[in-house]
């Protein structure tokens, strides 16, 4: 399967995110550019439908787990990434990234599913913390904007 074949995939990244096809990741701060034509496999889903009791429309909400093989000009040094992927109505809503590690895959089924916690890992352990001391090293502080 592609990217593309889940929901509204391919819109999403073309114009819903913050710059085309820039997914974050867990802690919000570091990204990857993912393709609509990037191989992948549907991990877990979940889907619930409601009724709001104000409007007295039914919506569904829908959350997929997809590992997502690399897309990389370096293949030898890009991993297989974990998508979570929130659903409602049909359309894309949001996004979060992490390493396709054997904890984050056994936690994100669970968390889909019975909406079990747990604490997402990497594959190179610290390694966000460390490129985080880069960038603060090269500056005297940082401004986040939302």
């Amino acid at each position: 399967m592609i990217l593309k074949e889940i929901h509204d995939m391919e819109t999403y990244l073309a114009e819903r995110c913050y710059c085309p096809g820039e997914i974050y990741s867990f802690d919000g701060f570091f990204y990857q550019i993912f393709k609509a034509e990037q191989e992948c496999e549907l991990l877990e889903e979940s889907s619930k439908t409601f009724k709001n009791d104000q409007t007295e429309q039914e919506h569904t909400i829908s959350k997929l787990a997809v590992a997502v093989k690399p897309w990389s000009k370096e293949p030898d040094k890009a991993k297989i990434q974990i998508l979570y992927v929130m659903v409602v109505d049909g359309t894309i809503h949001d996004t979060l990234r992490m390493d396709a590690t054997e904890n984050n895959i056994k936690g994100i089924k669970g968390f889909i599913t019975e909406q079990k916690k747990f604490e997402p890992d990497e594959y190179d352990p610290g390694s966000t913390a460390k490129s985080l001391k880069q960038i603060l090293d090269l500056s005297n502080g940082l401004v986040i904007v939302d």
